[in-house]
């Protein structure tokens, strides 16, 4: 235990002040404790003792060493027993925030008494989660070393008050609890309001999205019909969830019907869900025209307000194999049934006894007829 003396000589005059003293606790009974001086040790004492049951001021006799340790003066060392109850409180300022909001911490220590208290100092340990964005203090000077937080007030008097305001940035999901600690020289009987702590909640919402065709290989221009869902896989209310929709070149929208929400069907066809929570999942049908043949990609995503910590499910994509359309089928030549139509075809012509001499017999006689006219 650190605390603060003065040496006088034996008339009472004062050869050092505001000496620093280290007091040792042997004894947890009757607190009674040897005292002696820092590492420096400018000092040299009979093993004096000071009785911590009371409280104020203590003269004890030493020795002060000249220089080179060439002299040896008797002294006494007035010793100041400080009783000072630090009480220290944190308030945040929103229990409950979206990721990378500010979240502001305020720090109250109060001397409540009965004496000054000397070299207050304030610790608080930065928790994961909690990025420092800047911290304003009415009193003393802080610094920040690693994740610790040290602010110097120096000395309290009884029943002043002093506060630090910590700005930070909360980057992280879950529950976040900031801790705070105070410590002076001197003596402090109710230790149980030297610590204090406060906890804030950062939402989140792993939303997870899914795209299935209901068939995988079709003919163009017949329809295929798409089922996306939507679903918060918690722990939190997502807000303001919206899904997004580009159709790829090779699909026309016929129709669609969502469970939940408002869709809009311009270039980008935009679902407009709303609040989700959690557990909760929702489906959007389209309807679609395939319009050219080959493998058909069709993508889609989801997004919301609420901090999501797994983007990675917040794609989905399904591809489809779109053919062309198959034309009449020709028949199958049958060359038996040929043969029995080219043989029906013959039989038609069958000789009926000198067809061509009956010819050549009528064109003569057309021919002397056409003579007999002319005569």
């Amino acid at each position: 235990m650190l605390l603060w003396g003065h040496l006088y000589d034996d008339n009472y005059n004062t050869i050092g002040s505001n000496i620093p003293i280290i007091l040792n606790i042997v004894g947890m009974k009757d607190y009674d404790i040897p005292a002696s001086f820092d590492v420096y040790r400018p000092w040299d004492f009979d093993t004096p003792k000071v009785n911590l049951n009371k409280t104020g001021k203590f003269s004890v006799i030493g020795r002060y060493a000249g220089a080179n340790n060439t002299e040896l003066l008797k002294g006494r060392i007035l010793v100041y027993l400080f009783n000072a109850n630090l009480d220290i409180s944190k308030i945040v300022d929103k229990t409950v925030v979206n990721y990378n909001d500010t979240v502001v911490w305020t720090i109250k220590v109060t001397n409540k008494g009965p004496d000054d208290a000397v070299n207050v100092t304030v610790k608080d340990l930065i928790p994961e989660g909690l990025v420092v964005i800047s911290a304003n203090v009415d009193k003393g000077n802080y610094s920040i070393y690693g994740d610790v937080l040290t602010w110097s007030i120096r000395s309290l008097d009884k029943r002043e008050v002093v506060f630090m305001n910590l700005t930070t940035k909360a980057v992280k999901a879950g529950n976040i609890t900031n801790m705070v600690n105070v410590s002076s020289v001197g003596i402090d009987y109710r230790i149980y309001n030297n610590h204090a702590n406060n906890t804030t909640y950062v939402k989140s919402a792993d939303l997870e999205i899914n795209i299935v065709p209901d068939k995988e290989e079709i003919t163009i221009g017949d329809m295929v019909v798409w089922i996306i869902t939507v679903t918060n896989k918690g722990p939190d209310v997502a807000e303001n969830v919206v899904a997004f929709d580009k159709l790829p070149e090779g699909l026309e929208l016929i129709s669609y019907d969502s469970s939940k929400g408002i869709v809009n069907d311009n270039d980008v066809l935009t679902w407009t869900i709303g609040n989700l929570t959690s557990g909760e999942s929702v489906t959007l049908v389209l309807t679609t025209k395939t319009l050219v043949p080959g493998v058909i990609t069709h993508n889609v995503n989801v997004t919301s307000n609420t901090y999501d910590p797994i983007l990675s499910n917040n794609f989905a994509s399904a591809n489809i194999t779109v053919k062309d359309s198959v034309g009449p089928v020709p028949p199958t030549p049958d060359h038996d049934n040929k043969t029995k139509i080219e043989v029906s075809k013959q039989s038609s012509l069958l000789p009926t006894g000198n067809p061509i001499a009956i010819v050549v017999l009528a064109l003569l006689c057309l021919l002397g007829a056409r003579l007999k006219r002319k005569d």
